[in-house]
């Protein structure tokens, strides 16, 4: 099969070594002819390593270079991996818009032409990208050629592994595929999940923002322990051996905002101690804001009256010390639209909590909350719920 892949730097040199090693003749096309000039004589980074060898390896028998330019050339498969820069406001993609309009318009036979975008997009960046392609050529995407975000996750230091077992392998679809083709080029080392491309782009950006925020957390782990002369290689080796909550999937679920008698005063405890933490000291902040977002969202619908299934301060447990609940319920009770506001719960420590709430009317079941015209619950009470709501409530979940 002919693929080419255009941009070689890091993603695009790793792409098309590991697309050899499947067994498939690479084109890898730059822009820069002194990179060009430097692959084709088997030299990527400029010292000896895997990568160098593996393109010795195939040269010049599955693999060849060449530069950018306008000649025709026959290609059954694109994979674009250009850079996307931070402009200042977004990913700037109009290289890659450039790149997938030549390919397009110097293909030698008109058949139908698969690319795969490995470039880190913006969200709703490859629809962006169709609708300019189906534009300025005059082609109609599925029909004329097929365009996918294929994100690549992977570390520059272990590149080659990374791209032949990947954390995730996750294809994006602009448009409703039945099935993308040519699966043999991308699925290897794990299971292939299709997902709407807006998705994908989401992902992806996510997943660089939290390895961002894991590095940062480190680092004010080790600011903390060397205020106390602490080694922060002891404490955060000991971290990371729990793999039950601390490194694991637990508390990366979205929801509502986090509460109880132990999250906020042990980070309002880190927080004391000095030692220059601003992403702990956000976190305090941007739990309030989560708390503000879903009162927003409820008082949005100019309620009367609003019904609270559970106050506690997560699912399954009966405790409301520090529950954000009891801080929405406070914050709905201060707003003029709000006459009444019903609260289904069986704690007694509630009467203390919202003790000056003079519009929150206790219930003991669920009947009593027919009059709210908004209902609150967690996700995990929805199904128990759904089949009481009348057509005319709206239901909102945490």
């Amino acid at each position: 099969m002919l693929v080419n892949v255009y941009g070689c730097g890091f993603a695009g040199i790793v792409s098309a070594l590991a697309l050899c090693e499947r067994g498939h003749h690479v084109t890898g096309i730059d822009i820069d002819p002194s990179k060009v000039q430097s692959l084709l004589k088997g030299r990527f980074s400029g010292s000896r390593s895997t990568i160098d060898d593996l393109i010795g390896k195939h040269l010049d028998k599955s693999l060849t270079f060449r530069n950018f330019g306008n000649e025709s050339f026959d290609v059954d498969v694109a994979f674009v991996a250009l850079p996307t820069p931070f402009d200042g406001k977004s990913l700037a993609i109009n290289g890659i818009k450039a790149c997938c309009n030549h390919i397009l318009q110097n293909r030698a036979s008109h058949k139908k032409t698969t690319l795969f975008i490995r470039s880190t997009l913006p969200i709703g960046g490859l629809i962006q990208i169709e609708r300019v392609l189906e534009s300025d050529n005059q082609l109609e995407s599925g029909k004329d050629f097929q365009l996918f975000y294929y994100p690549e996750f992977m570390r520059e230091g272990t590149g080659l592994q990374d791209v032949e077992y990947p954390p995730l392998s996750v294809l994006g679809l602009s448009k409703s595929l039945p099935e993308a083709p040519h699966l043999e080029l991308i699925a290897a080392g794990g299971r292939l999940q299709q997902v709407p491309s807006k998705e994908a782009e989401a992902l992806k950006l996510l997943s660089n923002a939290f390895h961002a925020t894991k590095v940062t957390f480190a680092n004010e782990a080790m600011r903390i322990c060397d205020t106390n002369e602490l080694s922060a290689i002891n404490v955060m080796n000991l971290f990371c051996q729990d793999t039950k909550l601390n490194i694991s999937t637990k508390y990366l679920r979205p929801g509502f905002a986090w509460g109880g008698g132990c999250l906020g005063k042990d980070t309002k405890a880190l927080i004391a101690t000095e030692s220059n933490t601003p992403l702990l000291n956000s976190l305090i902040q941007s739990n309030s804001n989560h708390i503000q977002f879903f009162s927003e969202k409820i008082l949005k619908k100019s309620p009367a009256s609003i019904g609270f299934i559970g106050a506690s301060f997560k699912e399954n447990v009966n405790d409301v010390r520090d529950s954000p609940v009891t801080e929405l319920i406070r914050i709905c009770n201060k707003a003029p639209s709000v006459c009444q506001i019903f609260v289904l719960d069986s704690n007694k420590d509630l009467l203390e909590h919202l003790n000056n709430c003079k519009k929150v009317k206790f219930c003991s079941e669920l009947p009593e909350l027919s009059d709210a015209e908004v209902i609150v619950c967690r996700v995990s009470d929805y199904k128990n719920i759904k089949d009481f709501l009348t057509k005319d409530q709206v239901c909102i979940q945490l």
